[in-house]
């Protein structure tokens, strides 16, 4: 700031009258004191004065006014000095005078176009300023306007000047703040605020406006200034980025997936509800806490700290790691992660989709689970079909259990004939003492033997401190954890399978299903085996009855037809000679004739009886016309009248007829067993009994023969007794039992049973029959 604008605001007129006042005064005081100081400070200043604020000309005007008063004041000094001095004195004052009107001119001038051009600067920056500028009184009229503020408006600057402010066109919120603003003018700027209002073609408009008091020369407020910035796009934007942002929350919040985003340090800034109640924390729980502290294992925590530095790098990849929920369990994740950057290009953090995959885990690993014993089971029944033999299966078995189950050793005990012990039919891993003393094994005794008796697995961890397992064998074998399995097949314990380790072990659920699984498998493959031995052995008896039948086929062709020559033949040979006989004597000796007739009726009487009994001994037909109980009634009372052996026949009644295969069958089997005691036993009495247990067929034969030979109690059906196998494969054949119980010297009992379901007939049925 210069000198001349501390020079305050004069009106010209009241600057030209003050002017005018003052040389009055400075030409009497000039009068009064002498020219000397009246000429060099009185007449100049007010020169000056009205040179500036009235200009030149009424500068010249107060200027010789001046010098008259200066020539009224030194007429006395005229007769002093001379008439040249005072001539000098006299242009002297009038250079004087005027030079300081044409100075003070001229200087007002170069003032007075500086402030032209500054005026000109202001107003171009006014108008090409951003910013709309509106000045107004302290009544809210409109004082200025600049075109960018008019342009905001929609509206000229002329039309908009002498308007209220209040009057273009803004909203009631804005109104209302604007109102109370101009109310409360207390010489601050205010601001800045935001005010919607129309435009002229009535579209709606948003402001960002800073308001500034105006005060006068003397400080006075006497109006505001309003900066105005168009921020409509702002506010679309922000409306934009608004409604953007709440779909993107409203997306977060309602997605499945957890999002979590963390800083550098890994503290927590933001999640949302799905990753909440994924690890069943809160809100408040997580945020700012680091999260690998919270949520992961040791193990997670280095891939985290890899993962962080790929997002440095701004690498984004996806990932798997367990979670730790609150309750303390763990979770399985998928985490898509990728690095979270600033505005300046910095990562600042980093972001994460997390998926629950622990279900998918745990089918991922089920099916792993399942593909291995799978495998174990595809490849123990390859080995399991190579060989029919059952002790090649059983070794086979073992080893193959022994390398997939990763175990020291092992054994297979299975159950004796009588099913009383187990006996050891393979091991490995045993020494021989022992394999000597565990070659029979009690089934009431000890692991082993609960585990037969109860077809349930145990697994022991440490036998040292389990009671059931006996400590002497367990240390000379070195046993420590033992796994005892049921050989099962069709519900039925057929042996145990004992795998064990030199150490301490806690055996696995799954591992524990597999060996259950080859338990199954083996006791299944166990019962094939022993099946198709069966099958086998049948065959070869089979094969051997075949023989066997053929032959006694061929010896019964042979009795009948001895039996047809020696009875029936002989019979009708001699019926024929007397036949003969009788023709040749009929007409000579009628007497012989009729005699030989006679004895060939005799005869022919005796062929009848021989006939009908080898058509009996062939099918009896009273066991089709009244079934077995008759049937074998005939048979022991024929047996008693032709032997002489006292037979007992016991049935009690029951009316039930049966199928005619197996009626015929018992038919057959008590024949054999009576044909047996008649050649055999040297017996004189015999008992049959034929009774019905409810649905069972029960038939006993007894006799009190001498017994079979080198018979012990119970025995078995050999191989040298072919009537008793043949009994045997009839009674199996309908699923029945067949038992002998003999003593030397006291005869023999043989036993059948035969169940009879499915094979009664109603009494209507035997009667068609």
């Amino acid at each position: 700031m210069n000198i001349f604008d501390r020079i305050p605001y004069i009106p010209p007129v009241v600057a030209r009258i003050v002017g005018i006042v003052a040389v009055l005064i400075v030409g009497v005081v000039d009068r009064v004191t002498g020219p000397t100081f009246a000429v060099t400070l009185f007449y100049l200043v007010p020169i000056s004065f009205v040179t500036w604020y009235g200009g030149l000309r009424y500068g010249v005007l107060c200027s010789l006014l001046s010098m008259g008063l200066a020539l009224w004041a030194d007429v006395s000094w005229w007769f002093d000095l001379s008439a040249t001095v005072q001539t000098w004195n006299l242009l002297t004052r009038l250079i004087n005078f005027a030079g300081v009107a044409v100075l003070v001119n001229y200087i007002h001038q170069i003032y007075f176009i500086r402030l032209k051009r500054a005026e000109d600067k202001y107003t171009r920056i006014v108008e090409s300023t951003i910013e709309g500028i509106v000045a107004t009184d302290l009544e809210g009229t409109i004082q200025f306007v600049n075109a960018r503020a008019s342009d905001m408006l929609g509206h000229s600057q002329d039309s908009i000047l002498g308007r209220k402010v209040l009057e273009m066109g803004i909203g009631e919120s804005s109104r209302r703040g604007l109102q109370t603003l101009l109310g409360n003018v207390a010489g601050k700027t205010q601001g800045p605020f935001e005010i919607q209002f129309e435009r002229a073609d009535a579209r709606p408009m948003w402001a960002w406006v800073n308001s500034h008091v105006s005060k006068s020369r003397q400080g006075n407020v006497d109006g505001m200034v309003f900066l105005v910035l168009d921020i409509s796009e702002r506010k679309e934007a922000e409306k934009a980025l608004r409604e953007s942002e709440q779909d993107y929350r409203t997306l977060v919040e309602r997605m499945k997936e957890g999002l979590l985003r963390v800083d550098n340090a890994d503290r927590i800034q933001f999640l949302n509800d799905a990753f909440c109640d994924m690890v069943g924390y809160s809100r408040e729980e997580l945020i700012g806490k680091v999260s690998s502290d919270i949520l992961l294992k040791t193990e997670g925590k280095a891939l985290i700290e890899q993962k962080q530095r790929l997002r440095q790098q701004g690498m984004a990849d996806t990932y798997e790691v367990q979670l730790r929920r609150k309750p303390g369990d763990f979770i399985w994740v998928r985490i898509s992660g990728a690095p979270v950057i600033d505005a300046s290009g910095r990562v600042v953090g980093s972001i994460g989709v997390h998926t629950d995959i622990t279900a998918q885990k745990q089918a991922d690993e089920e099916l792993r689970r399942r593909y291995r014993e799978i495998s174990a089971m595809q490849q123990l029944s390859s080995v399991l079909v190579q060989s029919m033999d059952i002790n090649e299966r059983l070794e086979a078995a073992l080893e193959t259990v022994l390398d997939l189950m990763k175990l020291d050793g092992g054994t297979i005990f299975l159950f004796d004939e009588g099913g009383r012990d187990l006996i050891l039919r393979h091991h490995r891993g045993l020494n021989e003492e022992v394999t000597r003393r565990t070659r029979h094994w009690p089934v009431e005794s000890g692991l082993i033997g609960e585990v037969a008796r109860t077809g349930v697995p145990a697994f022991v961890k440490d036998a040292r401190l389990d009671e059931r397992i006996d400590a002497e064998i367990r240390e000379k074998a070195g046993i420590i954890a033992i796994a005892d399995v049921p050989l099962k097949s069709k519900g039925k314990v057929l042996g145990v399978m004992t795998l064990f380790l030199d150490r301490p072990y806690s055996f696995s659920g799954d591992e524990q299903t597999m060996m259950e699984t080859f338990g199954k498998q083996i006791g299944i493959a166990l019962e094939n085996a022993r099946l198709y031995e069966t099958a086998e052995d049948r065959a070869r008896q089979v094969r051997r009855l075949s023989i066997e039948l053929v032959k006694v086929q061929e010896d019964e062709r042979k009795r009948f037809a001895r039996e047809l020559h020696d009875g029936l033949s002989q019979v009708l040979t001699t019926m024929k000679i007397n036949a003969e006989l009788a023709a040749t004597n009929f007409h000579s000796n009628p007497s012989d004739a009729e005699h030989h007739l006679r004895e060939a009726l005799t005869l022919a009487d005796e062929a009848q009886n021989e006939a009908k009994q080898l058509a009996y001994d062939l099918r009896p037909a009273i066991l089709d016309d009244f079934g077995l109980k008759a049937a074998v009634a005939v048979l022991t009372s024929n047996f008693e009248r032709r032997t002489g052996v006292s037979v007992e026949f016991i049935a009690p009644a029951f009316a039930s007829r049966f199928d005619s295969l197996l009626e015929t069958s018992v038919y057959r089997i008590v024949q054999e067993l009576l044909a047996n005691v008649a050649k055999h036993s040297a017996a004189t009495r015999v008992s049959v009994q034929l009774l019905m247990r409810e649905n069972t067929l029960v038939l006993e034969v007894a006799d009190n023969g001498k017994g079979l030979e080198s018979a012990k109690g119970q025995l078995s059906v050999s191989t040298t007794h072919f009537g008793l196998r043949n009994i045997r494969e009839r009674v199996e054949f309908f699923g029945g039992s067949f038992r002998i119980e003999s003593l030397e010297g006291r005869g023999t009992e043989v036993m059948i049973e035969v169940p009879v379901a499915g094979l009664l007939q109603t009494q209507q049925q035997a009667v068609s029959v």
